[in-house]
């Protein structure tokens, strides 16, 4: 073999070896995991939380993919976390974000039962779902939730009650502590705007009034 042919045969298996080892899929891969893996460090300060807050953080995220084990919602990045209060006798809001890798770029909020005090099942499907459509989550929403400002063994205990800033975040506080928190963590994954629309406004409107409301209340306690 001549010395030219030797070459060409060494830039080809070059060539070959650089595609195995940097394949567009395997890029885009390893790409996902980094970015869901980078929002552990996500800044969630106060200032970015509407409502009182002493900030928030981001206790774990774990990329699941679609081929994982009894996954029926697509690749997506689950961000458990928690919201800290401003009162320090008061429990953590803790809250759970799921990012789809394939985001339509809308969000759907779930709620609790009861007194709440634990996540929702942010991956299964909306409590009035039809069980032969795919999950909001697969559909390609950012879903979210929280236990509503507190831990509880059951949603029948209502002894975070006693503790002011519990029963406020219980109240109401707790959607929209959450929902700014949700929307950080969006910011930060895909780097583009929500779909808004005229309901951002009124929930706007509406949290702002029910703040002005709650806190007179609290002032104004004997």
């Amino acid at each position: 073999m001549t010395f030219l042919h030797r070459a060409a045969s060494l830039s080809v298996m070059s060539i070959s070896l650089a595609y195995t080892f940097c394949s567009p899929a395997r890029a885009v891969e390893q790409d996902t995991s980094t970015l869901c893996f980078a929002l552990e460090k996500a800044d969630i300060s106060a200032s970015k939380i509407t409502l009182p807050t002493t900030g928030a953080e981001v206790i774990s995220s774990t990329l699941i993919k679609d081929s994982d084990q009894s996954n029926q919602d697509g690749e997506y990045c689950k961000i458990i976390g928690k919201t800290k209060p401003v009162d320090p006798k008061a429990p953590d809001i803790v809250w759970q974000v799921n990012l789809p890798t394939a985001w339509n770029g809308k969000l759907l909020q779930y709620g609790g039962g009861g007194y709440n005090g634990s996540l929702p099942p942010t991956t299964d499907k909306t409590t009035l779902g039809l069980d032969v459509a795919p999950t909001p989550l697969a559909q390609g929403y950012v879903t979210f939730g929280s236990d509503s400002g507190h831990q509880a063994p059951n949603a029948d205990d209502a002894s975070f009650a006693k503790n002011d800033e519990a029963m406020l975040n219980y109240g109401y506080m707790h959607i929209k502590k959450t929902l700014d928190v949700a929307k950080v963590l969006v910011q930060e994954r895909y780097r583009k705007p929500i779909r808004g629309d005229l309901n951002e406004v009124l929930r706007a409107n509406h949290w702002s009034a029910l703040d002005r409301s709650f806190t007179s209340r609290t002032h104004t306690r004997p």
